[in-house]
């Protein structure tokens, strides 16, 4: 499996009109975006998401190992994530 550049990315104006870019926490272009700021915002979490999602992964499993029931996850890191999708941060 292949690795994506590292984040966090973020969301700045494009080089062309109507575009947005998505760019690495090294300042590199991640993707050039003909598409809505939603869309942009939403590329550029993909790496927060990853790691937000895996958390909820291995805590899931590791209880359900010890519990064998589902447990409850702190998703304080979650609800952040989709605020942010959303552009509320």
């Amino acid at each position: 499996m292949s690795k994506h550049s590292p984040g966090p990315w973020r969301v700045e104006p494009g080089h062309r009109e109507g575009h947005l870019r998505i760019v690495g926490g090294a300042g590199a272009d991640i993707a050039d975006v003909f598409a809505g700021p939603n869309t942009a915002r939403l590329i550029a979490t993909a790496p927060r998401l990853l790691k937000e999602l895996k958390a909820v992964y291995m805590a899931t499993m590791e209880y359900i190992d010890r519990e064998g029931s589902c447990p409850e996850v702190d998703l304080v890191g979650i609800e952040a994530l989709i605020r942010e999708i959303e552009g509320e941060e």
